[in-house]
């Protein structure tokens, strides 16, 4: 137990060879990261850790502890917590070995909708490589995009997928070196905020300075996204759109 976050289940360690072997299948109703990290979950995403004014750490890290044990864990919750992010119920599973971690999210519920992830890590070169798949699918978009970004301008159901890979020992080094493809698309919503019909339609009898923005207005839409490809740590797409009853933008 910490705090009010508590699991159960059982665990199990063989110490009599060079490497460590453990083995752990645990069970609880809540798990809140925050209280588990000393509360480092919840400032990193209120401070905006990786901020883009400070740039990316060329900070080396370690990945030598992938090598000093050898363990498998079988984690169940059902609700997640990391900072204003409420996930589950959620299953992780979790092996460790030679040097190689990876770490499966068979299924998952988050705001609605249901993913699954694999991250996998690669330590036994001289260049740690790293692998992220990701896919979700319903996601109510407006509560989080709020609870990761505090991000209020867009609603509807969204699906989103990422194949990522990366190699390097630091964050600059990842980043630089990150190859792929993401994509998102948003359905049934709406841009909060402006009314581009609307503006559109007052062009006719007055002239406008700015979006015209506003708390009530909203440009509803059918369909927004983008698929993007990734190479060397820049992300490019050309398929950007928006289609509505009344709106229709490409880029």
């Amino acid at each position: 137990r910490a705090g009010e976050a508590m699991v159960r289940g059982v665990v199990s360690a063989n110490l009599s060879g060079a490497v460590p072997q453990i083995k752990a299948s645990l069970s609880g109703d809540r798990l809140d990261l925050d209280t588990l990290l000393g509360g480092s979950a919840g400032a990193s995403l209120a401070s905006g850790a990786g901020d883009g004014a400070s740039g990316w750490s060329d900070a080396k890290i370690d990945f030598s502890a992938l090598k000093s044990v050898n363990a498998e864990l079988n984690l169940g919750v059902e609700q997640l917590s990391y900072g204003t992010i409420k996930a589950g119920p959620i299953n992780v599973r979790a092996n460790v070995a030679g040097g190689k971690l990876k770490v499966e999210l068979p299924n998952f519920q988050l705001y609605g909708g249901v993913g699954t992830g694999v991250l996998a890590v690669d330590a036994t070169g001289k260049r740690p490589v790293q692998a992220f798949r990701f896919s979700l699918s319903n996601l109510d978009a407006y509560p989080f995009l709020d609870a990761v970004a505090s991000f209020q301008r867009i609603e509807g159901k969204a699906a989103i997928a990422v194949d990522l890979t990366a190699n390097g020992a630091s964050q600059l080094a990842m980043v630089s070196a990150l190859a792929g493809t993401a994509s998102f698309e948003f359905a049934d919503g709406a841009i909060r905020g402006i009314n581009v019909a609307k503006m559109v339609r007052n062009l006719s009898s007055a002239t406008l300075s700015g979006w015209q923005e506003g708390e009530a207005e909203k440009t509803d839409f059918a369909s927004l996204g983008a698929s993007f490809k990734i190479a060397q740590g820049k992300a490019q797409t050309n398929d950007l759109h928006l289609n509505g009853p009344l709106v229709r933008m490409a880029g």
